[in-house]
């Protein structure tokens, strides 16, 4: 039994090397290729230039967009349509033996597929504009509704946002800028059983309330982009009052956020960036665990350490790509049993199809290792290991200046040997975007 068990971790590990081994080898192909297209010629494209879709996708044209309103407006961004799931409640696939619930008795998950609703609402009214500097409030609404035996899977969030932002420098379209602001949030989502679509029960008693929160909290935000090499700081610190559920330890915890980040311009065509995070998350009550999997010790505070580089290529005038590699420490500061390392790798690749057709592409891989928590934080059971594959393609239309729309199919294939989490999810989505 036990060769077994190091032959089937031996072939797991020789995957994952081989994985990263071929997406090393994709990006020195990316930078070869780029050599290589930089030595032929320009070709000569004619038509218009394609329309710039003003959404959170495009952060330079939002901003734009807010930096030619005038005080007292009102900027409005709606988007909707129609989506499908195959698996809404992300259910492991087949039976599994759950030794919480005892030795021989299996679990049998239901998996629910149907339709969902996604809405999103962002509202922004300029309060005033002196001196450069713009101070305006926003409203933001994010949601996923759910019908019928998915209405459980629904999910709100909302954001009320004042900020100030002062414009400290501008050559051409490049601006350095300085922003702060305060937030309100609320989240609300229920709290299911992956196996059944049902809201959580605990001790007989029902905690599907017990991961909504409201908070408050304020963000700085540093850039500059008027040189040659393109600085970026900010930081941001969030108090979250979670849902008080009876017999359970509250989850309520406040999230402090650094970021620093600096992009190298390597040639016309390629940028590198490079980033550094810092988060600490510190619980109020919860308490942390021992290394025996026992919650007797302090308020759990968890402290992550972020390393991320981006190298973007421009092939074409119609054809860019990025490769973001990252990884992140997060530490368990009483006795490390959460303690967990995770290795991302994303390649993502814009085509400029037509002047009003954009088609996106996305391959996510990431893998998270947990050094002392064991699967189903049984103690004798291996240490818990997530490898995941996602792959996303988005086709989006721009009709007009003021009107999108597009269809995004996205797969998420997500593997554990704490089998709870084992699953597989394939989403479907129409949407369309109005500006006004």
């Amino acid at each position: 039994m036990n060769a077994t068990k190091t032959n089937a971790q031996a072939n797991t590990k020789s995957k994952r090397n081989a994985r990263w081994v071929v997406l090393v080898f994709f990006m020195g192909l990316l930078m070869h290729g780029q050599i290589a297209l930089a030595q032929q010629p320009a070709l000569e494209t004619g038509g218009t230039p394609p329309k710039k879709k003003a959404s959170a996708e495009n952060g330079d044209d939002k901003q734009d967009r807010e930096d030619s309103a005038k005080e007292g407006d009102w900027l409005f961004e709606f988007t909707s349509g129609l989506g499908y799931t195959s698996n809404a409640y992300e259910s492991p696939g087949k039976p599994y033996n759950d030794p919480n619930a005892g030795l021989g008795i299996n679990t049998y998950p239901v998996v629910y597929s149907g339709l969902y609703v996604p809405v999103k609402l962002d509202m922004k009214t300029i309060l005033s504009k002196k001196n450069d500097v713009t101070k305006s409030l926003n409203i933001n609404t994010d949601a996923e509704l759910g019908f019928g035996n998915l209405s459980n899977a629904t999910v709100f969030k909302t954001e009320f946002l004042f900020n100030s932002r002062t414009l400290l420098n501008q050559e051409g379209k490049k601006k350095d800028i300085f922003s702060w602001g305060l937030f309100l949030r609320n989240n609300r989502n229920t709290y299911v059983d992956h196996d059944s679509g049902l809201p959580k029960n605990a001790g007989g008693n029902n905690v599907s309330s017990r991961f909504s929160y409201t908070s408050i909290g304020a963000n700085l935000l540093w850039k500059q982009r008027t040189t040659s090499t393109r600085y970026k700081i900010d930081a941001e610190f969030e108090n979250r009052d979670y849902a008080t559920i009876q017999g359970m330890s509250e989850y309520d915890h406040t999230v402090l956020d650094l970021k620093g980040a600096v992009e190298f311009e390597l040639s016309d065509d390629n940028d590198l960036t490079l980033e550094l995070g810092l988060e600490s998350d510190q619980f109020t009550v919860k308490s942390a665990r021992d290394l025996s999997a026992a919650s007797n010790g302090p308020p759990l505070r968890y402290d992550f350490l972020k390393f991320k580089s981006t190298w973007h290529s421009k092939w074409s005038k119609s054809f860019s790509s990025f490769l973001d590699l990252a990884h992140e420490d997060r530490t368990d500061t009483y006795m490390g049993y959460f303690n967990y390392a995770r290795n991302d790798a994303k390649i993502r690749m814009i085509f400029q199809a037509s002047d009003d057709l954009k088609i996106r592409f996305t391959y996510l891989t990431w893998t998270r290792s947990y050094p002392n928590a064991f699967a189903f934080d049984v103690p004798g059971n291996p240490h818990t290991q997530y490898d995941v594959q996602a792959l996303s393609l988005k086709a989006e239309y721009q009709a007009s200046d003021d009107f999108s729309y597009g269809v995004e199919i996205k797969s998420h294939d997500q593997k554990t040997n704490d089998l709870r989490y084992n699953y597989t999810k394939s989403n479907v989505e129409l949407s369309a975007t109005w500006l006004f």
